[in-house]
């Protein structure tokens, strides 16, 4: 019995030993999470919000490498979401906002090609910000390194901020 367990440990310890613990998959992470608030730090995303942002007014458009603007392609196999260019999560309030197209016609949009997208947002009517994101890549990695937004940077390389994980938080009047 000891024999066994001597000879299963050896094996555990010999296959760990020769295992690679480089990442040879494809890892896309594209989203940044964007909360919004008011000068007073209310969520503008909640109805009781004065000049609350209402969901189905937001508007997300790309500029492809010509110069020519269009609207946000992707849908992330999420049919309400089809064409926004976001997600919203109710629960929290905070926007999805999709950083690249899934999705497109337009290979510069594409995550696992592109290290630079500029984006509209459209808030409402006359509320129109850009957001500037740079994608990086390394060996089957992509994902978000730094975002502008309005030309200030509001997420730091993600060396820097230690994750892939992009938030920001937003002031809206």
């Amino acid at each position: 019995m000891k024999a066994k367990i001597g000879i299963t440990v050896l094996a555990v310890i010999f296959s760990l030993a020769n295992s690679s613990c480089e990442y040879t998959g494809t890892q896309i992470d594209d989203e940044i999470i964007i909360k919004v608030v008011n000068s007073e730090g209310k969520n503008m995303f909640d109805s009781n919000t004065k000049n609350a942002i209402n969901i189905d007014s937001i508007k997300i458009y790309r500029r492809l490498a010509n110069g020519d603007t269009i609207a946000a392609e992707n849908n992330y196999d999420i049919e309400s979401n089809k064409g926004k260019g976001f997600s919203f999560w109710e629960q929290d309030k905070f926007l999805c906002f999709y950083a690249t197209d899934a999705t497109t016609k337009h290979p510069e949009l594409m995550v696992t090609r592109t290290s630079s997208v500029t984006s509209y947002i459209r808030w409402k009517h006359n509320d129109l910000d850009t957001i500037v994101t740079n994608i990086y890549h390394h060996g089957g990695l992509h994902f978000i390194d730094e975002v502008y937004y309005n030309g200030r940077l509001m997420i730091e390389g993600y060396k820097k901020r230690g994750s892939t994980d992009a938030r920001m938080t937003i002031v809206k009047k």
